[in-house]
């Protein structure tokens, strides 16, 4: 029996309205409460390829905040950008323990006057390197939040348990535990509230986890190197580059 080529036909169905996609306006409404929503609606609106490669948790595309950082700060793309070590960090001693934060960007900028907290009248921008000594501070694990926020609001005087502060310091959380025994080394990459919640600028989104994306790692480990050396000739003033690895890496 011969075969019989049939006709292709297809069928429409109308969808729903609760399967309507939100408009940007009905999105943004949301958006902050979402801990799970990673790219934001403006980076379509505004035509930006902004997710790149993923290697880790964290920032779900450091590289792109980094470059936008750069370009901000007037650095080219084969230069490496300044960091530097706020005056008002706490000197360092092995045995004791710390908490930092490296801040990229406040309010969305990446250049901004601190209206308070230490640190209150001082100029700062990208790549602002903070650490305290939480010695005497209420004691509780670093990625809980506690500290961390506590971190931010000495620091910068900015409350980012409050809702109308979260997601406003776009920053990688950190701290130092050498007494810890449950840990593999002292340094500790955790952070709820500055690595697993979503951040402005574009860029500070995050995949949801507490521990920082491998590029931050490495901008924290070489952070921290030039803290402790600074820290034992106390020159925290002293601005000092990312290293050429780090800027290779990220620079594409």
């Amino acid at each position: 029996m011969p075969l019989v080529a049939k006709k292709p036909f297809e069928t429409v169905y109308e969808l729903k309205d609760e399967y309507k996609v939100p408009s940007f306006e009905e999105f943004m409404k949301t958006y902050e409460s979402d801990d799970k929503i990673i790219n934001s609606y403006e980076d379509e609106f505004n035509s930006q390829v902004v997710q790149g490669s993923q290697y880790g948790p964290g920032k779900s595309d450091f590289p792109y905040l980094y470059r936008k950082a750069k370009r901000e700060l007037g650095f080219g793309t084969y230069e490496r950008p300044t960091c530097k070590i706020s005056c008002d960090s706490d000197y360092f001693y092995s045995w004791k323990n710390y908490t930092g934060a490296i801040i990229y960007a406040i309010n969305g900028k990446f250049k901004w006057i601190n209206e308070f907290g230490e640190a209150c009248g001082r100029r700062g921008q990208s790549f602002y390197v903070v650490v305290k000594c939480t010695e005497g501070w209420p004691t509780d694990a670093p990625e809980t939040g506690v500290v961390h926020a506590r971190l931010i609001d000495k620091a910068l005087g900015i409350n980012i348990r409050d809702s109308n502060h979260k997601g406003t310091v776009c920053c990688t959380g950190f701290a130092y535990l050498p007494n810890d025994s449950t840990r593999s080394e002292a340094l500790s990459f955790n952070s709820k509230p500055l690595n697993a919640e979503n951040q402005i600028p574009l860029g500070g989104e995050t995949n949801g986890y507490r521990r920082a994306s491998e590029w931050e790692e490495a901008l924290v480990r070489h952070c921290w190197e030039e803290y402790k050396s600074k820290s034992s000739s106390c020159s925290f003033t002293e601005a000092f580059r990312v290293s050429e690895k780090i800027n290779d890496k990220l620079k594409n």
